[in-house]
């Protein structure tokens, strides 16, 4: 992410990230604070390093077996709106190896988001529910410089 941030040039920026990405963001922001004027996270937080254990063990068999399409029916169960098919391919056309292994490398990671919260200093609202804040509205409420 920081490495992003140089290439265009960037000196700060503001993250949101959905579901598992949240971690993403708050190991951003704690380990490089003057990078991150706001990070906002919704659908969730990490997990404890057991519950990752557990969902690696039973998600990465299922990744393997059907790729991306159970997880996409998922979404297409879960959301009040169809998910639009443009979204549906770009899934598709993502390499899932590279998910799998990220997966596989999560309970290594020796790290907890819960944890690096006291540590983040850039503004940092964290929603748990799946019809919580809304981000783009609540990164342009945050004031950072």
């Amino acid at each position: 992410m920081v490495a992003l941030l140089d290439h265009l040039g960037l000196e700060r920026a503001a993250l949101w990230g959905y579901s598992s990405r949240v971690a993403v963001g708050l190991k951003v922001a704690q380990e490089h604070p003057n990078r991150i004027g706001a990070l906002v996270g919704s659908g969730g937080v990490s997990n404890t390093t057991r519950e990752i254990i557990e969902l690696v063990a039973s998600g990465v068999p299922l990744f393997r077996e059907h790729r991306w399409e159970k997880l996409i029916a998922n979404f297409d169960e879960q959301q009040p709106e169809p998910v639009p098919d443009w979204m549906k391919e770009h899934i598709r056309a993502t390499d899932i190896q590279q998910v799998i292994d990220w997966w596989l490398a999560m309970p290594d990671w020796n790290w907890s988001a819960w944890e690096s919260l006291p540590h983040v200093v850039a503004p940092h609202p964290v929603d748990g529910g799946q019809r919580g804040l809304q981000p783009v509205r609540l990164i342009r409420s945050l004031a950072w410089a």
